[in-house]
């Protein structure tokens, strides 16, 4: 399934992810087979359509591999954030601070809910990202030079700066 669900998500092309991060196998030692496999899959894309397709493919694939293998499988969904749009405003603003501090940028479609996804449902809102070395985030080798912190603080104080003025 986990090859399956990848190769879906790989199909779609990028800006399409997909992380199968928490695994659970029962009973979980090296020399038996497990009786018990439950697993997390979190998939993401900006555009909702493309998500929902995702969401309904990935979901007949399982079911198509546990019946081929004479397997019960149960699906729970216990999380759906849909994506939401950023505020073109917002980012051109940004855009214009990044330029202003000499500092280089691109456009990131990102999964990263944080609070973005909640505050852009009653508020203009927008995200600002500096680099992660090797692209690592959320994980214990993630890292941020101080030079990429200091100039991601710059944007934003200049960013606030222009909304201000």
């Amino acid at each position: 399934m986990a090859v399956g669900v990848t190769h879906l998500v790989e199909q779609a092309g990028r800006p399409a992810v997909v992380t199968m991060g928490k695994w659970d196998v029962k009973p979980g030692a090296v020399n038996v087979v497990p009786g018990e496999v439950s697993f997390s899959i979190d998939v993401r894309h900006p555009e909702e359509e493309i998500l929902q397709d995702l969401f309904a493919a990935i979901r007949a694939q399982c079911e198509a591999i546990a019946q081929e293998r004479d397997l019960l499988i149960s699906i729970k969904i216990t999380g759906k954030s849909l994506p939401r749009k950023m505020d073109p405003g917002l980012q051109a603003e940004l855009v214009k601070a990044a330029e202003a501090c000499g500092a280089t940028w691109k456009w990131l479609p990102s999964g990263a809910g944080h609070d973005s996804q909640i505050m852009a449902r009653h508020l203009p809102t927008a995200m600002l990202f500096v680099p992660s070395v090797e692209g690592r985030s959320h994980s214990s080798t993630e890292y941020t030079t101080i030079e990429d912190a200091a100039r991601g603080a710059s944007v934003l104080s200049t960013a606030l700066s222009l909304l201000a003025y």
